[in-house]
């Protein structure tokens, strides 16, 4: 009888702590890596813990990714490359393959920024002064 009893309150008290259910509904939640944080880079054992509580806490069934590249004008157009924080490849495909792995769909979202970053400057005055030829060449 005390065994049921007690198993009983560890079910109920599970069930308080599950994650909560999705319905159908895309609950979505950014997964941050050391780009803009302390936080691990996408093929980390980290961002994967950090993925797991995210899911767990939440209930995510959604995570977006987002990296940039850099332009070094916001003024005239110029090369847009990856700075030494992007995520590679590699670790996009290895993140978005744990994503999967945990029934998580991913948008990866990719940005442009300038470089250097200066107060009072952001991506959306990235092109503000471009002529028409600019725009597209």
């Amino acid at each position: 009888m005390i065994r049921a009893l007690l198993l009983a309150l560890l079910v109920q008290k599970t069930a308080a702590f599950a994650p909560p259910k999705s319905n159908g509904k895309i609950n979505g939640m950014q997964l941050l890596n050391g780009q803009w944080s302390s936080a691990d880079k996408y093929d980390s054992a980290g961002a994967a813990a950090q993925l797991a509580n995210l899911q767990n806490q939440t209930g995510a069934n959604w995570i977006a990714m987002t990296f940039c590249w850099y332009q070094p004008s916001v003024d005239k157009p110029g090369p847009i490359a990856p700075s030494a924080q992007t995520p590679t490849d590699a670790e996009l495909k290895s993140m978005t393959a744990a994503a999967h792995a945990r029934d998580v769909k991913v948008l990866w979202r990719p940005c442009v920024d300038p470089k250097p970053m200066s107060k009072g400057v952001w991506r959306g005055d990235i092109g503000r002064k471009f002529s028409s030829s600019q725009w597209t060449a």
